[in-house]
């Protein structure tokens, strides 16, 4: 709970292309608060950001990735993989 992390706060995280993750953000409407944690390289021409919202917000958070995913699909942008509560970040 202190950290701040699964199951105490709900989590996500939106991996791909520098390009890719940086559109999602902008499309992406978070709830409020939210802390952005990244992005950060994580190899293979790849980055990820980290999503953590307070408890309460989590089922906010999830809904928001979902219509990002609706959004991006119907503009054909470039693929991003989003993990709900990952087990590792």
């Amino acid at each position: 709970a202190s950290a701040h992390l699964p199951p105490a706060a709900g989590l996500a995280t939106i991996t791909g292309s520098a390009g890719a993750v940086d559109d999602a953000l902008i499309l992406l409407g978070l709830p409020s608060p939210t802390d952005v944690l990244g992005p950060v390289p994580t190899g293979e021409g790849e980055c990820r950001v980290v999503l953590r919202v307070p408890l309460a917000e989590a089922s906010a958070l999830t809904a928001s990735l979902g219509e990002l995913q609706r959004v991006r699909s119907a503009r054909k942008l470039d693929p991003v993989r989003i993990q709900v509560d990952p087990r590792e970040i």
